[in-house]
């Protein structure tokens, strides 16, 4: 699927999110929130399209599918969040969001230093691995 392809798929789905993040302002995506509910259905799983002579990185370990969650580190000035990116490149792209510590999500395609992740509530995007930590619970 070509990349524009994929990034007009990204962000209709951000789009379509943003009522209902709204709702949520004073909670950070992919952290438990006091008004969430489980969804009814589990999001859409959204697989990164492949660049044409990009090598595939190796498969996740760790806390996948073990009820574990991997998690933004400690981050530091500038910047106390870590960014969730449309592509793998800290200057090609957009920002998805910002991601504070703490934030929760499954690792799902590697290609170091950049993790492609999800979200608790489904969002998906690029992360720099240098502020990505294992492992916590769900219920944390």
């Amino acid at each position: 699927m070509p990349l524009k392809t994929v990034l007009s798929l990204i962000l209709a789905l951000v789009v379509t999110a943003l009522p209902e993040r709204a709702a949520h302002a004073q909670c950070y995506p992919g952290l438990a929130c006091p008004t969430d509910q489980p969804p009814a259905t589990p999001p859409q799983k959204t697989v990164p399209g492949s660049a044409s002579g990009a090598s595939q990185g190796s498969s996740p370990q760790g806390a996948q599918g073990t009820g574990e969650y991997y998690y933004v580190g400690p981050v530091a000035p500038p910047d106390d969040w870590l960014s969730l990116r449309t592509v793998p490149s800290d200057k090609g792209g957009a920002r998805v969001m910002k991601m504070p510590a703490g934030t929760l999500f499954h690792v799902r395609e590697k290609r170091d230093p950049w993790w492609y992740v999800e979200l608790r509530d489904g969002t998906t995007g690029w992360a720099h691995s240098n502020w990505i930590r294992c492992c916590k619970s769900g219920n944390e």
